[in-house]
């Protein structure tokens, strides 16, 4: 696995949950009581925040803080831990399970059939 698969997952969430919100780094970091630096360190995976930092964080975003928990611990524990079966180089499934569970219950019906649609179609070939 090369640096640019190794993507670490914390961070690229974090990264995702600000853009989506529509803030800079800055702001968060004032939001929750930090220098904009480390905060950065937090996204480009250079440091892991402690539990304190994780709490502010799944605060400000409102999100569930054992999601941030968890990832911050497969961090610690191994840079190619799976996330729900699927490869640490494998990001784009947080940002689709973020996005889906956006959704609303019809939107994500549609969307479940589209993709068995999609998988029949590609096994049939």
């Amino acid at each position: 696995m090369n640096d640019l698969d190794n993507t670490n997952i914390l961070g690229r969430y974090l990264q995702l949950l600000r853009k989506d919100k529509g803030v800079k780094q800055h702001e968060v970091a004032r939001a929750i009581g930090i220098q904009r630096a480390t905060y950065s360190h937090y996204e480009n995976g250079r440091i892991i925040p402690p539990t304190s930092v994780l709490a502010s964080l799944s605060s400000y975003y409102d999100i569930k803080l054992d999601k941030l928990v968890d990832m911050a611990l497969s961090e610690k524990r191994d840079d190619d831990v799976s996330l729900q079966g699927f490869g640490v180089n494998d990001m784009d499934i947080e940002e689709i399970i973020y996005y889906y569970q956006k959704l609303s219950e019809a939107d994500r019906q549609l969307i479940k059939i589209i993709i068995k649609d999609f998988y029949r179609e590609k096994v049939k070939k």
